[in-house]
């Protein structure tokens, strides 16, 4: 198992500060952004593909190809722009530097106005996608840094990163539109699970204050397996999911933050968010689509997670029938019935 850095120890006499954490924090999260950008290019270039096979003028196919060359050509360089880029995004953010209300661009060109709405919308699809993520997220970072308010975790600073580094690359203003608009469908997925990773991480670093007392460890595990749920917990879900995440989930958490397995605890807080993801989805989203092809990892990471919780089979079978009802009635477009936010919630096998 990989070294777990002294943040996430329990010792309090090597503990790092919290410059430290925030420093590391930012490396982590900008190593997650260009795997991420990976898996939304390799989406991008396959769509890129499949519309200029149907495309019906030479002039739109060659357009289309030759973004798809020069993704295939640049795409590991955009990879590295990008984590440069949101570096300095995130400690201008950090700093102070920008403003408390981030807009996306400022840009004064009427042709440019189409661009900034495709990154508003990117935006708008990231909040849909990890609002609470984004909440705990910059609550955990003004913290660190000290200040009353820090922007850093902001989609705005991502959003400006992402066109910094289409720009640095030297794409076109179509090109960049284009990119902007095709990358959109999978935003939502691949950067949220970046935010989801991020929350769980700064979450798993928290140490609660006793009055008078260091917590126990026991006490610092429940309450890294608390943080990273709670803003999942405080949204409406289907019965079956809110049960997981306040039961079993709760508990693989709070026995990886017990054991320090980092890759396991952060694997485990992206299954969360990817589950309230696949269970919140408007009849009318766009990402359905994407549902059926992200299930299977979906089933696989929870199967995981019940393995290393030696759930029984009645209970997997149980929790697993109840989310196939859930994603069926998705799939026909229907929206899944769901109990109201902070609800009482009754975990089976629970007192």
């Amino acid at each position: 198992m990989a070294a777990i850095d002294q943040a996430w120890r329990s010792s309090g006499g090597g503990a790092q500060s919290q410059v430290e954490l925030l420093a590391q924090s930012r490396e982590r999260v900008a190593a997650r952004l260009r795997q991420a950008l990976r898996g939304v290019l390799g989406g991008v270039r396959s769509d890129l593909l499949r519309r200029g096979e149907l495309a019906g003028e030479r002039e739109q196919r060659h357009f289309l190809y030759g973004i798809r060359d020069a993704l295939m050509e640049k795409g590991v360089h955009l990879e590295s722009l990008l984590a440069g880029h949101w570096r300095r995004e995130f400690d201008a953010a950090t700093a102070g530097r920008l403003g408390a209300r981030l807009s996306v661009l400022s840009l004064d060109e009427p042709d440019d106005r189409e661009e900034e709405l495709a990154l508003q919308a990117i935006v708008e699809r990231l909040r849909g996608r990890c609002a609470a993520a984004v909440e705990a997220i910059g609550r955990r970072l003004a913290a660190l840094s000290g200040r009353d308010q820090v922007g850093g975790a902001a989609p705005e600073v991502l959003c400006k990163a992402l066109r910094g580094a289409l720009c640095e690359a030297a794409f076109g203003r179509l090109e960049r539109l284009e990119l902007l608009r095709s990358l959109l469908p999978y935003a939502g997925a691949e950067f949220g699970a970046v935010y989801d990773q991020w929350w769980g991480e700064l979450a798993s670093e928290e140490r609660p204050a006793a009055a008078g007392s260091r917590p126990s460890s026991v006490e610092r595990d429940h309450a890294a397996a608390e943080a990273a749920l709670a803003g999942f917990l405080a949204l409406p879900l289907p019965a079956v999911a809110a049960q997981l995440l306040a039961g079993e989930w709760r508990e693989l958490l709070r026995r990886l933050h017990a054991e320090g397995d980092r890759d396991a605890w952060d694997a485990a807080c992206t299954a969360a968010g990817e589950l309230v993801w696949s269970v919140r989805l408007a009849p009318g989203s766009p990402e359905r689509k994407m549902l059926l092809g992200r299930l299977p990892n979906l089933l696989k990471q929870l199967q995981d997670g019940f393995e290393r919780l030696g759930l029984d089979a009645v209970r997997r079978v149980e929790i697993l029938d109840a989310l196939f009802g859930v994603h069926a009635a998705i799939l026909r477009g229907e929206a899944p019935q769901s109990i109201p936010a902070r609800a009482r919630i009754v975990i089976p096998g629970g007192s």
